[in-house]
Order: structure tokens, then C-alpha cells, then sequence
């Protein structure tokens, strides 16, 4: 690598990290763990909390190395606040609260997600904005508030369209389960069907439930459910969350 033989460490941390981000889930690990070994070395506190919660987002995706979560997120968090980094302290607090959810915790993630969002607002974060309200979602539903969840999972995928697909696509899945729960089978069934729009290939880290399609197919009938779905593919993304709502 040219920077490592011109010395220069930090721009070689941020080709590593760089690197990292697009790598499968291994190679990631090892190129920002190492990022963030060399951005420490340089003092740079705000770039290896960075890295360190990348880390963390990727272990979190791909459900690995997930002892090591906590303790990335509390480096992180900690070098955030002594550098006065708004923005890699907000991510370590939202990846803690995440995690928090993951484990099935809802209660603490509810309540980390609620301070969040506003703070995500504030400094125009948007993506993070979707995250915390599907999180507020997740908790909603899981604690039977069916209508609330609705609301959060609609919003949350609004924003997230044009914005982030991979979003969206849970998004709208997330809120097809509301709806499901809510017994709006046929909304719920088009929402898939917008979701599968943008996911054609189904990717398991985007489908939240994969025993829905199922359930509503069983419900609705096989040819109700593919009437509906058909009718949620062909309807473009942003016409799809608040319709009907």
C-alpha cells in the first residue's frame, strides 16, 4: 500500500476503513480493527470511535462477534463525548440501543430510541432518524401497541424512501406485520409486495419476518394474497406507506 510505505499511518487507517466498509464480513473486521489501532496511534479519537462503531453496525448485521459489541460501543461512546464528536457518540447510542432490541430488551431500547430521535433530527441524520423510529416501532409492536406501531413504521419508511433502499425494504415489511397484527391482511400483503419491489431477491438480513408471507397467504387465500401482493409491487415505494392510513 502506497501510504504504508510513505509512512503516512493516518491516510493508510482511512484506506483501511474505506477498504473495510465494502469488504465481506471477516475482511471487514480485521482491515477496521486495524484502522482504528492506527487512528488511535495518531491521536485521531474521533475516527477510531468511527471505526469502532462500524464494528459494531457490521457485527450487529451479520449477527457475529457479538460479545465484542458492548465494549466496542462503550470505547466508542467514551472517546465521542472526550472529543465532543456529537455525531459518533449519537451512533454509538443508537448501535447500543439496537443491540439493546436484538437481545430482546425493548423496554431499554424504547426508551434509548425516544431520546434519540430528536437528537438524530437535530443534526439532520436522517437514516438514523428511520432507524430510531423502526425501533420505536419494533418496541410498540412487541408490547401489543399495534396502531402506535403503525405510525412510527409508516414515518420511519417515508423518510427512508429515495434515501436508503435497504431501509425502506425493511420498513415496509416491518409495517406489513403491523398491519397484519392489525388485521389488515390485504394492506399487508401489498406492503410485501412494494417491498419485494425493491428486494427481488429476497435477502434474509431484510425480511424481519419470514414466516409473514406465509401467514398471509394462508389467511387470504392464495389467490388474494397474489392479487395483493401483485397490486403493492407495482405501486412506486413512495406512495406506499401512509396510503390507507
Amino acid at each position: 500500500m502506497l501510504f504504508q510505505r510513505l509512512g503516512d499511518d493516518w491516510h493508510r487507517a482511512l484506506a483501511l476503513a474505506g477498504f473495510g466498509f465494502a469488504s465481506d464480513a471477516e475482511a471487514a473486521f480485521a482491515r477496521l480493527s486495524h484502522a482504528a489501532e492506527l487512528f488511535g496511534r495518531q491521536g485521531d479519537h474521533v475516527k477510531r470511535a468511527k471505526c469502532l462503531n462500524q464494528m459494531a453496525q457490521r457485527a450487529i448485521e451479520e449477527r457475529v462477534h457479538l460479545d465484542d459489541v458492548p465494549s466496542w460501543l462503550a470505547e466508542a461512546a467514551r472517546l465521542a463525548r472526550t472529543s465532543g464528536n456529537d455525531h459518533e457518540r449519537l451512533h454509538a447510542e443508537q448501535y447500543r440501543a439496537i443491540f439493546d432490541q436484538q437481545f430482546g430488551d425493548h423496554a431499554i431500547a424504547r426508551t434509548r430510541f425516544s431520546a434519540l430521535l430528536p437528537e438524530f433530527r437535530r443534526i439532520g441524520d436522517l437514516r438514523c432518524a428511520v432507524r430510531c423510529l423502526l425501533g420505536l416501532g419494533r418496541a410498540a409492536s412487541f408490547g401489543g401497541e399495534h396502531d402506535q406501531a403503525r405510525r412510527h413504521f409508516a414515518e420511519g419508511t417515508r423518510i427512508a424512501v429515495g434515501l436508503d433502499l435497504r431501509l425502506t425494504a425493511i420498513g415496509l415489511r416491518l409495517l406489513a406485520g403491523a398491519e397484519c397484527a392489525a388485521g389488515d391482511l390485504q394492506r399487508a400483503a401489498a406492503l410485501l409486495g412494494a417491498a419485494g419491489r425493491l428486494d427481488p431477491a429476497n435477502r434474509q438480513d431484510l425480511v424481519p419476518d419470514p414466516s409473514l408471507p406465509a401467514a398471509l397467504r394462508d389467511r387470504l387465500g392464495p389467490a388474494g394474497f397474489d392479487s395483493a401482493f401483485a397490486a403493492g409491487h407495482r405501486t412506486p415505494p413512495a406512495g406506499v406507506p401512509e396510503a390507507g392510513m
